[in-house]
């Protein structure tokens, strides 16, 4: 009696989850040697580039 009923869901095996190593050399974008500069950048602008950041 009961062998038909199918098995509760807690009984299912865990999803299989690859190591944390592959995981974050897969979802990690690939880095560039130099980060790109938007093209609306203004290196002129006091509040981005100026004094106060030292860049």
């Amino acid at each position: 009696v009961g062998t038909l009923a199918p098995p509760p869901a807690v009984t299912q095996p865990p999803a299989i989850v690859p190591p944390e190593d592959y995981v974050e050399e897969v979802t990690l974008p690939p880095r560039p040697t130099k980060s790109p500069v938007p093209s609306t950048l203004d290196f002129h602008d006091p509040g981005l580039f100026g004094p106060d950041t030292g860049l």
